[in-house]
């Protein structure tokens, strides 16, 4: 029965009262960008503003003694999704178990990259407020381009697909991999320590020369490092946010 749960299609998180997620599986992982268990929940509404609806919204039942189940329609990350929420009481204790699903499948896609499963530019845009306390890389492929000429596109999505394997196995759980378009990619650093990224980046560089390298592929990246700068006005206003880089 666990492991069904665990790899159900649908998103699957148990919080208990004091918000504090105690069990989420394979889906929410994925939605998140990684588990959340037993992590503080200011900390998540840090790194997701949304998280905060989500507490009021377990709170509010929670509050009612006569109403066992609740069904709303959220917004996450610009896709709307059904939400279900269920009280349950274990041990003397509260819990919510909450089940979501997206309401129109065709616009998930709108957040993962079809070919290498990385999350998107609209991802990275509509997110930008929470990014402006990590650090950005700005990554270009390098060799790429040569790569597609000589042995073809599907080779060149193969050489995307790797790249993208080999970076994610390299990152860590809150840290973002964003297809940005093409051979550009971002990765969202939830750290601001330039010096142990730059280093983390180039040991990464260091195993992409040496996988491609055995197969005769000559693919490296270079990169740019930067923070992003988020004016009150700017999340104020209605407009597209735009950003200030501050190079590094």
């Amino acid at each position: 029965m666990f492991s069904l749960v665990e790899n159900a299609e649908n998103v699957i998180v148990v919080r208990n009262e004091d918000g504090v997620v105690v069990f989420d599986n394979l889906e929410h992982q994925r939605l998140t960008g990684g588990s959340i268990v037993g992590a503080a929940v200011e900390s998540v509404i840090k790194r997701n503003e949304n998280y905060r609806t989500c507490i009021e919204k377990d709170r509010h039942l929670l509050a009612l003694n006569d109403i066992n189940f609740s069904r709303d329609i959220e917004l996450f990350d610009n896709i709307e999704y059904e939400t279900v929420r269920e009280k349950l009481i274990y041990n003397d204790r509260n819990f919510i178990i909450t089940t979501i699903r997206p309401l129109n499948l065709r616009t998930t896609s709108l957040s993962k990259d079809d070919l290498t499963g990385c999350f998107t530019r609209s991802y990275f845009k509509s997110n930008l407020v929470s990014f402006s306390t990590k650090t950005i890389a700005f990554i270009d492929l390098d060799g790429f381009k040569i790569v597609n000429d000589r042995l073809g596109h599907r080779k060149g999505d193969e050489c995307l697909i790797n790249f993208v394997s080999l970076i994610t196995s390299c990152l860590r759980g809150d840290d973002r991999l964003i297809r940005y378009g093409g051979d550009e990619f971002v990765v969202v650093f939830d750290s601001v320590e330039l010096e142990g990224i730059t280093a983390r980046l180039d040991e990464i560089n260091h195993k992409v020369i040496d996988y491609f390298d055995r197969q005769n592929i000559k693919l490296s990246f270079s990169y740019g490092l930067s923070h992003i700068k988020i004016t009150t006005s700017m999340k104020q206003s209605r407009l597209p946010i735009e950003i200030c880089i501050l190079q590094k």
